[in-house]
């Protein structure tokens, strides 16, 4: 689920919601651009085996999950990733999700 969906399921549930969602945005390497290996693909099914749904992007992937079962998630996955012949594992855990415009624009094209 991406910031957006988050946002969503937190209108969709009540603001409080998420104050106990975790977005963890998760990087398992080594990486091959178009071929997830198998320390890839364990690991987003160890997200998946806990019912989370998995949202896989060109360089990494992510998980919305209750803030209680954040560690245990990224635990899971780690292991997963490593005894598959993962060499290294980044973890990004917010416990917020960013709303509101961006803190800056970035100009487009031209001399901007």
């Amino acid at each position: 689920m991406s910031f957006a969906g988050c946002s969503a399921l937190a209108a969709e549930r009540g603001a409080s919601t998420l104050a106990r969602v975790g977005y963890v945005e998760f990087t398992i390497e080594p990486f091959v651009e178009g071929r997830p290996g198998p320390h890839v693909t364990a690991a987003i099914a160890a997200a998946e085996a806990r019912g989370l749904d998995v949202e896989v992007g060109p360089f990494g992937s992510s998980v919305i999950v209750g803030l209680a079962d954040a560690g245990a998630v990224i635990a899971a996955l780690t292991d997963a990733a490593m005894a598959n012949g993962a060499t290294h594992v980044s973890v990004h855990v917010a416990r917020e999700v960013p709303t509101g415009p961006p803190a800056f624009e970035v100009p487009r094209g031209g001399d901007q």
